[in-house]
């Protein structure tokens, strides 16, 4: 069964007018817009109901007064609070205006006596305020009343009288208990007697389902061992009348009391208890001497009572004990360089002169009185060592005490630009407050120092690194305030990607063949080169770091020159890595949740009303204007309403189901690794965010060349074909060329001058005689004619006449020489003395011929 927390307060009523009473969701007086200063707002189930389940009302209340403003003094409030049941008032008419608060018992309104309290009351202009009450379908308790009047003040009334709560109701006020000196009893605290619940972290991170009226104790243990406490709550003394129900946590150890109330996300109780019982047993096995252990006791009914704690095993075998003698320690002063500090004094006996001697460092000595609870503090001192510091209680040693200056700020930590490639800048971005002065070293060399800008940030670059470079935060100065700290961030130096060049083959012919070179390095990487000093071309080698470069039938030297190599890699994706201000702020940092998760104390931050209502979230890195960021997010009431940040653009969020993440989108607008979540209305949790970031392309220079060497090609002689009678002799050739009676320098080598007799294709070769061996080649043809034989008549004498005899075929007779003249058939009759020609031809060009010549001498009878 959840408990219940009734909040049923006695107040003094004031003299105001009860006129009317105004019943949430009456359709005369607990709707709409209803115009008065005086009158009783109460619940739908009146002064002495419940209200009903599944309410969802809504009502106005503007002042009868113009210039004046509603407000609303309670007198009673016992609603279940959110998500359940609870009031949300807002500025103005309707709901469109600011929420000025949500109220259920986790959060209810101040009431009555309690010091400091303001009424409820609007600021709007209008004066008006309007109300809205849901209830779900379970439990309806009796609601609440509240006297409605009219005020001057924008915002509200200071509740007269206030009971301040007694010191111990704090975590930082908690009390010594002396296991040693008996039992410990003190009355308890009461819904009388204003005292705030303990925070919200204490509930979320213990077994308790709600911590009302709290009281707390420490005790320092004296001898190791066992301590068994026996906590007991009783409405008379010594254990008299009915018992009470109380509850309890126990923290521990610590080195003083005050660590335990630093952080109660990071420290779970070591033993806990939410029972109905009204005697609790809490449990310290192994309690080491030295330790400091503190105990939360709560009054859950919140009725009058006692409360007593008693070690139960006192003086048994393996128990330990509590040290009873004085417990000092420190009061930092208000601010850095004051001389408010104190050295604070516990267990003496109480109403006590004492005379307490220090060293600080010269011998000092203070005489006091200690109160009621044996408490005395020696008040006004700075900051600084104090030793020796002697209650001159017997048996008791003195101790020596430091009053540190406070620390105004957190050092939010360090970020950095990851891995780099040698040869780029380290880049670390430091943050924390506004001017502080960060004092560090780089891979544990010289302390160096950077001073915070106004918006708590700064920059520390290494330039151009080859090893991996850590930088080692080691302590933080604001105003003369010197924290230690120890926070380290390394960059990681990658040798970068790489990239060589070779030529396929060197040297080459230009006789077309392409000049080819292979370059080899970093899969996927890009690789800029220019040929022979021209224009810079890009290639990307392939997922085996191959690629490969061609010039096409160059006829030069072709020398390839690599400038740079660069690859990109895989993007960055960031979260949260540190948040504050919030409940639970550590669940922010770190990864995300899938869209749709239920969102819960386990795993979120969550704002609320209260201290609780901002989220300070610092991110993994500085990240860009215009990065869009994912934010995991979800209201846990349906008033859930809260505005997201970086100083310059702003969103809102007030949807979706309850507890259950949605998944929005931020732009920056401003360089930052800060985001900045800001209560409304209700209670919202934030998961945590998540963005992405490139990664720029890691560039290494690169000096490597490699040439391919283009020998010239030999230009061959090109003879035409020629065509000759009998023989033709071959021509002498130019250098580095020969005649071959075969393709390609094959077959027989012909020396220029030789006689060529035959019809044949005579080839002539030019080569370099490198290799490889560049050569050029033509041929032509040799064509042979034969020379044909003229006959040869003898001279011959014939009286009158002669008749030529027939010639041999091929044969012509001629009256000239060469063909020329008259030709002169066979048979004809020469009867004039004459020289004749018999003519041979080929009829080929050129014309091979042959000729003979007789002479015919005709003598007349």
């Amino acid at each position: 069964m959840i408990k219940k927390i009734l909040f049923l307060l006695a107040l003094v009523l004031t003299n105001y007018s009860f006129a009317q009473t105004y019943t949430m969701g009456d359709v005369t007086t607990g709707s709409g817009v209803q115009t008065t200063c005086s009158g009783t707002f109460v619940d739908s189930g009146g002064a002495g109901g419940n209200y009903s389940a599944g309410e969802s009302f809504e009502v106005t209340f503007c002042p009868s007064t113009p210039g004046n403003y509603i407000q609303f003094d309670f007198s009673s409030f016992n609603v279940e609070g959110e998500p359940f049941d609870f009031l949300t008032f807002y500025e103005g008419i309707g709901t469109g205006g600011t929420v000025i608060g949500v109220y259920g018992d986790n959060d209810p309104p101040d009431i009555g006596a309690c010091a400091g309290g303001t009424f409820i009351a609007s600021s709007d202009p209008s004066g008006c305020i309007t109300v809205v009450f849901e209830s779900d379908s379970s439990v309806q308790l009796d609601g609440w009343e509240a006297t409605i009047s009219c005020t001057t003040t924008p915002g509200g009334d200071t509740i007269p009288g206030g009971v301040t709560p007694p010191a111990n109701s704090v975590c930082g006020g908690s009390g010594a208990f002396c296991a040693d000196a008996g039992a410990l009893e003190f009355p308890n605290t009461t819904d009388a007697d204003c005292v705030p619940d303990a925070p919200a972290e204490v509930v979320t991170n213990s077994c308790l389902g709600s911590a009302p009226n709290p009281a707390w104790y420490f005790i320092e243990v004296g001898t190791s061992g066992d301590i068994i406490v026996e906590i007991e709550q009783t409405t008379g003394p010594g254990g008299t009348g009915t018992g009470l129900d109380v509850d309890f946590a126990v923290w521990g150890p610590f080195t003083q009391p005050s660590d335990a109330c630093l952080d109660f996300t990071a420290n779970t109780p070591i033993d806990c208890s939410y029972s109905f019982a009204a005697i609790e047993t809490a449990d310290i096995i192994g309690a080491q001497a030295g330790e400091f252990y503190m105990f939360l006791v709560t009054n859950f009914d919140g009725d009058e009572g006692f409360i007593t704690l008693t070690q139960t095993n006192s003086g048994n075998p393996g128990a330990g004990t509590t040290d009873c003698c004085p417990v000092i320690s420190a009061i930092e002063p208000s601010v850095c360089g004051a001389s408010d500090g104190a050295i604070y004094i516990e267990l003496l006996q109480p109403n006590t002169a004492y005379t307490i001697t220090y060293n600080d460092p010269a011998p000092q000595s203070y005489s006091g009185t200690s109160d009621a609870n044996g408490i005395l503090t020696i008040p006004n001192l700075p900051a600084g060592n104090y030793t020796t510091v002697d209650t001159g209680t017997a048996g008791c040693t003195p101790r020596d005490i430091v009053i540190s200056d406070p620390a105004s700020g957190t050092f939010n930590g360090v970020t950095s630009n990851g891995t780099i490639c040698a040869g780029q800048n380290a880049v670390f971005d430091l943050s924390g407050p506004p001017n502080a002065i960060v004092s560090y070293n780089i891979n544990g060399g010289a302390t160096q120092t950077v001073t915070l800008d106004a918006s708590g940030n700064a920059t520390v670059t290494v330039t151009a690194p080859i090893t991996d470079q850590t930088i080692n935060v080691i302590s933080m100065d604001e105003g003369g305030c010197v924290s230690a700290l120890s926070v380290s961030e390394t960059v990681i130096v990658s040798p970068g990607p790489t990239a060589d060049a070779s030529a396929v083959a060197s040297p080459i012919c230009d006789d077309g063949t392409n000049a080819q070179f292979i370059i080899t390095g970093t899969p996927n990487a890009t690789v800029e080169y220019n040929i022979n000093g021209g224009a810079t071309q890009t290639i990307t080698l392939d997922a085996s770091g191959n690629a490969t470069v061609t010039v096409t039938s160059p006829v030069t030297n072709q020398t390839i020159n690599l400038t740079q190599v660069s690859i990109v890699g895989a993007p960055i994706v960031g979260n949260g890595l540190s948040g504050s201000g919030a409940i639970n702020s550590a669940n922010a940092s770190g990864p995300i949740l899938p869209i749709g998760s239920t969102l819960d104390a386990t795993n979120s931050a969550q704002i609320a009303n209260g201290a609780d209502t901002t989220l300070t979230l610092v991110l993994e890195d500085i990240v860009p204007v215009g990065t869009s960021i994912i934010l995991s997010v979800a209201q846990d009431i349906a008033a859930g309403d809260m505005t997201i940040s970086d100083g310059v653009n702003t969103i809102n969020f007030n949807t979706g189901p309850i507890d259950v993440s949605q998944q929005i989108n931020f732009v920056t607008g401003v360089a930052t690794n800060t985001l900045t979540f800001n209560r409304l209305a209700g209670r919202l949790w934030i998961d945590g965010v998540e963005y992405t970031l490139p990664v720029s392309s890691c560039t290494v220079p690169l000096t490597d060349s490699e040439t391919v060497i283009v020998n010239t090609t030999p230009t061959a002689d090109a003879p035409a074909d020629v065509t000759a009678c009998d023989s033709y002799v071959l021509p002498a050739l130019s250098a580095g060329n020969t005649y071959y009676t075969g393709s390609g320098g094959t077959g027989t080598v012909i020396a220029s001058g030789t006689s060529i007799t035959t019809t044949q294709t005579i080839y002539v070769y030019a080569e370099t005689g490198t290799t490889p061996n560049c050569t050029d080649e033509n041929s032509f043809v040799v064509t042979i004619n034969a020379t044909p034989t003229a006959d040869a008549p003898a001279d011959v004498t014939a009286c009158d006449s002669y008749v030529l005899p027939a010639l041999n075929a091929g044969n012509t007779y001629y009256t000239g020489s060469g063909g020329t003249g008259t030709v002169i058939a066979s048979g004809t009759s020469i009867t004039t003395t004459q020289t004749i020609y018999v003519y041979a031809e080929s009829g080929t060009t050129p014309n091979c011929t042959d000729e003979n010549s007789f002479v015919v001498t005709i003598n007349t009878t």
